[in-house]
């Protein structure tokens, strides 16, 4: 007899270096600890990050299982605890939380780790909490259908998991089931929206007031879902994402590099996406079928810039070469999201010229 089906799930977004790197460090982490088991992304690329989104887009994605296990990009936690979460989340019903204590250790002592640093590494703890329901949870199947997934009505840092806690608890009847152990959470930078006070906390915090008002109710808390999904649908408070794309050769001078860097310390919070040669035709779906007829790197740049700026409305620079001929908006840039209304209209322009291109080049 062969146990229940788990998977995986993990939301992410990419673009931020340090988080980047540190998924890149435990999801080999994550897999060779649990070879039985697949790890399913789920990524939610525009306006502010939206964490159910990108969840309920892995498990989508993941197709027939019986136990999801939700896991951050910046956590590992003891194997043994995690699988027996799998076995009871399956035979109970219920959301398991296969730890009691979450470390977060400190910017050094996540550096040590990831170069492969043995021995305690309580010396770099930073902070420990006992009262969590996130990082990593196993969900059985019959629990997440019933309650429809995570509420997508939460955008920004915070409150979906407690949302989520509390929908598990009142669709199963029972509290959530913590295990002994501790999870491990690396250091990465704190995301702004997170600061208390911005507009997206205190929603967040409104909302989430909602699910502890209607604890125990189920029709309640299928509601709050259901109107979750509605709000994701028609967000009126969607912005420009602040990201900035480059398309590269494979090499690239240190200059180039040099104004990439300085790019990125005068967008703090900015995701910084590189798009380097050589590039996966799959990936790039509406100008991939005329990249045999380009005549040189540049016009294959063009396209692939283009086409990034249609998905969304973002900004693109040539090698750092925003430096030039926008130091005023860069010096702005400092300031948060002063810099859009000088951008907007090259943005809209670009666009315009987008659509041209392509239908150019389609012709």
């Amino acid at each position: 007899m062969t146990g229940p089906r788990a998977v995986i799930l993990v939301p992410r977004r990419e673009g931020f270096a340090d988080r980047d790197a540190l998924w890149a460090w435990c999801r080999p982490w994550w897999q060779r600890e649990l070879p039985g088991i697949p790890v399913v992304e789920g990524h939610h690329d525009s306006g502010l990050f939206n964490r159910s989104a990108a969840v309920n887009a892995a498990a989508a994605t993941a197709g027939d299982w019986d136990v999801a296990l939700v896991i951050d990009a910046d956590v590992i936690c003891h194997p043994p605890a995690v699988l027996e979460a799998v076995r009871l989340a399956a035979d109970t019903g219920r959301m398991v939380v296969p730890f009691e204590v979450r470390h977060n250790l400190d910017r050094r002592g996540t550096e040590r780790v990831m170069a492969g640093e043995r021995g305690s590494w309580r010396r770099w703890v930073a902070r420990s909490f006992t009262d969590q329901h996130s990082s990593v949870i196993a969900v059985p199947r019959r629990l997440w259908d019933a309650i429809g997934g995570f509420d997508e009505g939460f955008a920004g840092w915070g409150q979906e998991d407690t949302a989520f806690a509390i929908a598990a608890e009142t669709f199963s009847g029972e509290r959530l089931l913590h295990l002994p152990g501790e999870v491990w959470h690396l250091w990465h930078a704190h995301a702004p929206e997170g600061r208390r006070g911005t507009p997206s906390a205190v929603r967040n915090r409104a909302r989430v007031a909602r699910y502890r008002a209607a604890w125990g109710d189920r029709d309640a808390i299928a509601a709050l879902v259901a109107e979750g999904r509605a709000i994701a649908a028609d967000r009126s408070d969607v912005r420009i994402p602040r990201v900035l794309h480059r398309v590269v050769p494979a090499e690239t001078p240190a200059v180039a590099e040099d104004w990439w860097r300085r790019l990125g310390e005068l967008h703090p919070g900015w995701r910084m996406l590189t798009h380097r040669d050589p590039l996966d035709p799959a990936d790039w779906p509406l100008t991939s079928p005329v990249w045999p007829r380009v005549r040189a790197g540049a016009q294959l740049a063009d396209l692939v810039r283009l086409e990034a700026l249609l998905r969304t409305l973002q900004l693109s620079v040539s090698d750092g070469e925003a430096a030039r001929w926008c130091p005023a908006c860069l010096a702005k840039a400092k300031k948060g999201p002063a810099v859009w209304p000088a951008l907007m209209g090259f943005g809209l322009l670009l666009l315009s010229l987008a659509a041209a291109v392509l239908v150019l080049a389609r012709a």
